[in-house]
């Protein structure tokens, strides 16, 4: 009586988390393919939420101060520049860090602030009506909590009972 059976998968030993990353990809060299507030990025955060970044084409120039909730594209010429201002967006918002800010890159990883299977979401990228901009969103995948929340899919598994057992002591 008061005796339970926990099964688990994972290694017990060691603390094997990890955040969960993401990649965007941008090819847009052309700023008058975002609408200001309209085109927008959205993230799902650990807890499940949409945080959606949409663009900033009139007020502030890509590698300006951060305003929040938005990437900042205003001035840009090149697909580094826009990357530049998806970054610094992202990495003001507390739940994700996107690099690099620097703008030496069209590709930026975006990483969950908080480790475990629960960072890995889904995102996207919406563009805003009749307008096409080269801006690839994908998903957060990899984190990973200390063992795993995976179902045991091989292997044997071993139940040994010695001595009585009563079925409501199960």
């Amino acid at each position: 009586a008061n005796q339970y059976v926990y099964f688990a998968i994972g290694d017990h030993a060691t603390n094997t988390t990890a955040t969960a990353t993401a990649t965007i990809t941008v090819t847009e060299t052309d700023v008058d393919n975002f609408e200001d507030e309209v085109s927008r990025i959205s993230l799902t955060n650990a807890a499940g939420n949409l945080v959606h970044f949409v663009s900033d084409t009139n007020n502030n120039d890509f590698d300006g101060s951060a305003v929040a909730n938005k990437f900042q594209v205003k001035s840009a010429t090149s697909a580094v520049e826009i990357a530049q201002g998806i970054a610094k967006g992202i990495t003001n918002h507390a739940n994700f860090t996107a690099t690099p800010v620097d703008g030496s890159s069209a590709t930026i990883t975006v990483t969950q602030s908080a480790a475990g299977v629960d960072g890995n979401q889904t995102n996207f990228f919406t563009d805003a009506p009749g307008l096409t901009a080269g801006v690839e969103v994908g998903n957060f995948t990899g984190g990973k909590t200390k063992g795993d929340d995976s179902s045991i899919t091989a292997g044997k598994f071993l139940l040994r009972f010695t001595g009585f057992v009563e079925p409501e002591d199960l």
